[in-house]
């Protein structure tokens, strides 16, 4: 299990399960009844379309591109799985000044993995493409500079992308909105970013209007605790005991070698994640089979129908669903004031960001109580919980 902090909050990623959970969470996906998926009624979608020819990026900390579930959705062509942004100097993918490096993508993190296999679960033909801009998972260790280069990479003729997840929060600024705000209405591309994890506000980039900003709920369509509640919020998707793959441990790696089948370190990498880096990829995904329907039909994002558009229309095929949104006030009020308890008397505290301060928890505690329910309701769910399938019929009409 880790925690990932510098990328979007606080969130868990990589927990492990039992044999016997495992085991049952594997049958659900072999059945086509993840409740994940179910959720969002994608595999009704993928009845339409499974995303081909659609091509996502995927900007976080690598991917383990060896893991078998992802063979379908990645270049044959190692060289062309992504870019390692860390090492990457140049503006040009395939420079030969850049070092060999810039081809490994190991995801030390255990983040990106998961997200590429959560796309994976809804847009199986959609080509991916990574591109690792961290390390490691320790705070403060995500810049903005090969954040800005992997946004450049993921549009350069090597790679065309489509759509762009990302799965992480950075500092405002103004260049990095300049790039968002063209690459969407210039361009073309659709960009899917995490509404964040500190309970209330806005973060970046989810926050700027060019960027579809996704919130978390669980699986019961109710509001996840974490996911912050805030006006820029576009829609929601599940993000909470999220089932996807796992970079495989190191024991399970020192196994394979000694026994020689490699696939055997692969058993056990899958894992539950919760936080709304995982509720972005699920819209990335929907995202792709519409955008694998639109260039069936010869329609070009950003020429025939333009990113506003189909943003407008992600949003009115939501799903909203009838929540007591007075019972989510008081539980997320309840969670604050003891949140800032602890914190006020020096205790350590993992529900929400390690970086809030009481006067941050009572701010946002002051904002949830203030907002009247209409308005919580909407900052919470924003147009609502994405719906692939009623998204993929007006597609369709177009």
């Amino acid at each position: 299990m880790t925690q990932i902090q510098n990328l979007i909050g606080t969130e868990i990623c990589g927990t492990r399960m039992s044999r016997q959970e495992l085991t049952k969470y594997l049958s659900l996906k072999k059945k086509k009844k993840l409740p994940q998926i179910l959720t969002i009624n994608a595999y009704s979608a993928q009845e339409c379309s499974t995303g081909q020819n659609a091509k996502v990026a995927v900007i976080n900390s690598g991917c383990c591109t060896s893991h078998p579930d992802l063979e379908s959705c990645l270049e044959k062509d190692t060289h062309k799985h992504g870019r390692n942004l860390l090492v990457c100097k140049s503006i040009d993918p395939n420079d030969p000044q850049d070092s060999y490096k810039k081809y490994l993508l190991a995801d030390n993190a255990s983040h990106g993995t998961a997200i590429a296999g959560v796309i994976n679960s809804i847009a199986p033909k959609a080509r991916q493409y990574i591109f690792k801009v961290v390390r490691t998972s320790k705070p403060d260790t995500l810049e903005l500079r090969p954040v800005i280069r992997a946004l450049g990479f993921a549009i350069h003729p090597v790679f065309d992308c489509d759509i762009i997840n990302l799965s992480l929060v950075i500092d405002e600024d103004p260049e990095l909105k300049r790039i968002c705000d063209a690459l969407a209405y210039e361009e073309g591309k659709l960009l899917v970013a995490a509404a964040g994890n500190t309970c209330v506000g806005p973060v970046f980039p989810a926050a700027w209007e060019s960027v579809i900003s996704v919130g978390s709920v669980n699986t019961k369509k109710s509001h996840s605790l974490f996911s912050n509640i805030d006006r820029t919020v576009d829609v929601c998707a599940p993000g909470e005991d999220i089932f996807s793959l796992d970079v495989p441990q190191w024991t399970e790696k020192i196994i394979s070698a000694i026994t020689f089948q490699k696939i055997d370190q692969y058993k056990k990498a899958y894992s539950l994640n919760s936080g709304t880096s995982f509720a972005a990829p699920h819209v990335a995904g929907v995202l792709a089979l519409g955008t694998s329907l639109l260039k069936e039909k010869g329609y070009k994002i950003g020429k025939d129908i333009s990113t506003k558009q189909v943003k407008e229309i992600l949003c009115k095929t939501a799903y909203r669903p009838n929540i007591d949104i007075e019972k989510i006030r008081k539980s997320l009020s309840k969670e604050i004031r003891e949140e800032i308890q602890k914190k006020s008397a020096g205790e350590e505290t993992e529900k929400f960001e390690k970086f809030l301060t009481p006067a941050d928890l009572t701010y946002a505690l002051s904002r949830i109580e203030d907002i009247p329910a209409e308005e919580l309701y909407h900052q919470a769910f924003g147009s609502g919980i994405v719906e692939a399938n009623e998204f993929l019929k007006e597609i369709a009409k177009l």
